[in-house]
């Protein structure tokens, strides 16, 4: 009996993960249809989805690419299960958890005050927890990303988000080392004397990786996954 293509649905209009919905349904019917399984399944966010791999890694890879610009963690736990356990893929490489930090600021549209960053912390290590429980449940090799630093002082909140993300990069760290998980450490290499903000030239406005910052990605992530044997 052919097993049924899972796809989630639909979230709400003004959710940033159902913009590549649709998408991302066509492209996973065709690899189940075609029977194949990918050695790579990236996903995450913006940074994921402007990440030309190609450029970095092997032809002879397969590699799948789930990234939504504006997705938070909330709903990449709620896709997973669509665009990586049913793909099963070799590996899964994991990077997200930029987009919840907007709810740290004020928004004047909605009359709403910043979330409390402790409680914000405290779901969004929820919402990593749910993805690795649904990794390990499925038998998927999680490679789990630090979150990068940003350097965008012309936004609210600019100094407290870059707490929040050291607070958060020492969970996952954590985390990954109490569950036996690769953690890629992205963001020791991409700041500055701070050891908070994001180095001169390695971004042109403070948040997306430029060519060379997706350099020193690559070659940390390369490093690490053939730590793994991943590519044998």
């Amino acid at each position: 009996m052919e097993k049924q293509q899972i796809t989630p649905g639909l979230f709400g209009q003004t959710v940033a993960a159902d913009t590549r919905r649709g998408e991302f349904d066509w492209k996973n019917e065709q690899i189940l249809a075609g029977g194949i399984q990918p050695d790579i399944v990236f996903i995450g966010d913006s940074i994921t989805q402007l990440w030309e791999l190609s450029c970095y890694f092997p032809a002879s890879l397969r590699i799948v690419k789930r990234g939504i610009s504006g997705d938070q963690m909330r709903y990449i736990a709620r896709r997973f299960e669509a665009d990586v356990v049913q793909l099963h893929p070799r590996w899964c490489v994991l990077l997200a958890g930029i987009n919840d930090s907007w709810e740290l600021e004020y928004d004047p549209a909605a009359f709403t005050g910043g979330e409390d960053p402790q409680q914000l912390l405290e779901r969004v290590k929820d919402y990593f927890d749910a993805v690795m429980q649904q990794a390990r449940d499925a038998g998927i090799p999680l490679v789990v990303c630090s979150v990068l630093p940003v350097n965008m002082p012309y936004r609210q909140c600019d100094a407290q988000r870059n707490e929040y993300i050291l607070r958060l990069n020492a969970y996952l760290r954590e985390r990954c080392a109490q569950q036996g998980l690769a953690y890629v450490d992205y963001h020791t290499a991409m700041t500055d004397s701070t050891g908070q903000r994001m180095r001169a030239g390695l971004t042109h406005e403070g948040l997306h990786p430029n060519a060379a910052g997706y350099k020193i990605m690559a070659k940390i992530l390369y490093g690490a996954l053939s730590e793994q044997k991943a590519f044998l």
